[in-house]
């Protein structure tokens, strides 16, 4: 019996050290299918190494780039007091920040635009029945008065 306890602690012992430094390596253990003379009734699992592929392309990780877009230049184009034509652009906006107001109108990307020659005024416009100020956009046309000048004939002749 004590021959065979010797062979039992000498194979735990190696197996022991192999599974030891095999699971310090990161490797895999396998058990033979047989058993061998030196070893005894005991199988002890043997260290092998199984075939590991590399990767061929490179891993294609998320960015975290590629979210900035351009300004998309929106606001006022035109000035308060300042003179425009019919058809110029007064506001960009997304959403009415700028209401459409006297000879002004708006497109379907609520773009003011002056529909008639004048003056661009801002103006703030209360409304009375929930006490809202409103931001109002105005193009005033000057008013043209019809001003006849009579030019008085000459009542001397021009000297030679």
């Amino acid at each position: 019996c004590s021959l065979l306890c010797e062979k039992m602690a000498l194979a735990a012992s190696s197996w022991l050290a192999r599974s030891a430094t095999g699971l310090l390596r990161g490797g895999m253990f396998a058990f033979p299918s047989t058993a061998t003379a030196a070893t005894s009734a005991v199988a002890a699992p043997v260290l092998t190494t199984l075939p590991h592929r590399t990767a061929t392309k490179k891993a294609g990780g998320s960015s975290k780039n590629g979210r900035k877009t351009a300004g998309r230049r929106l606001g006022p184009k035109k000035g308060d007091g300042q003179g425009v034509i019919a058809g110029n652009i007064l506001v960009r906006q997304r959403g009415t920040v700028f209401h459409p107001g006297l000879n002004v109108g708006m497109g379907r990307d609520h773009t003011l635009f002056a529909l008639a020659d004048g003056t661009v005024r801002f103006e703030s416009k209360l409304l009375h029945e929930r006490d809202i100020q409103r931001k109002v956009v105005n193009v005033y046309t000057p008013v043209k008065t019809e001003l006849s000048f009579t030019v008085p004939a000459p009542t001397a002749t021009p000297s030679k």
